[in-house]
């Protein structure tokens, strides 16, 4: 996608490849979880004091990111850190799509598409803000909206990238996706280790997990 988007955002830069570019920059070396957002506050509609009229003034939603509650301890940890421990090339990512909002929406229609729905949710918080009484919108329970029957439900992708003795490595992960729990881990034990590994924890300690590793391996 980077060629299609750079022919509208010349600057544009996949998250992966700035992650790359500053493999060095502030990296633990350590997996870590990011959550992508589209906010809606900067939605702007304007209206007369009568409430009889309404000017949409920003449909665009505010993109932001902030780090995966698994990586932390607690909530609490989580609300005080989910943003200072955000990677610099996701902060940099989504600033620059704020920035640029129209020229990404050319880009993808996806996003051209949020403009609209960000123009119907600012329509509605504004009908839910005046209570019009003299509207009647019975009538649009009879439009028939267009069927997407080739959207798919669900899709299972995912890539990881390593580095090491300046040489990277691309291993696509989606398979393990297909596989259930028991097959990929063999034995409860396995699970038990793999809790181990996530939250940071001693192996030798596996054994505040075995319930968990035994509940997974329970039949179907």
């Amino acid at each position: 996608m980077r060629p299609i988007a750079r022919k509208y955002a010349p600057d544009f830069f996949p998250t992966s490849e700035l992650s790359l570019l500053r493999f060095n920059e502030n990296s633990s070396g350590k997996w870590t979880k990011t959550r992508l957002w589209f906010y809606p506050e900067s939605i702007r509609i304007d209206t007369d004091p009568t409430g009889q009229y309404a000017r949409i003034i920003n449909p665009q939603f505010t993109a932001d990111a902030e780090r995966g509650r698994d990586d932390f301890s607690s909530p609490q940890e989580f609300e005080l850190k989910k943003k200072a421990l955000l990677a610099q090339v996701s902060a940099k990512v989504f600033r620059t799509l704020n920035q640029h909002y129209q020229e990404y929406a050319s880009a993808f229609p996806e996003l051209r598409e949020l403009l609209t729905v960000g123009r119907l949710m600012g329509i509605c918080s504004w009908l839910k803000k005046v209570n019009p009484g003299w509207l009647d919108l019975d009538g649009l329970l009879a439009v028939e909206l267009p069927a997407f029957p080739d959207t798919p439900f669900q899709t299972q992708q995912l890539v990881i990238t390593t580095k090491e003795n300046n040489s990277v490595s691309f291993h696509y992960l989606s398979p393990i996706f297909k596989q259930p729990v028991q097959e990929y881990f063999q034995t409860s034990q396995q699970f038990s280790n793999y809790l181990c590994y996530k939250y940071d924890t001693p192996e030798e300690q596996s054994a505040r997990y075995q319930k968990r590793g035994r509940t997974a391996f329970l039949p179907l």
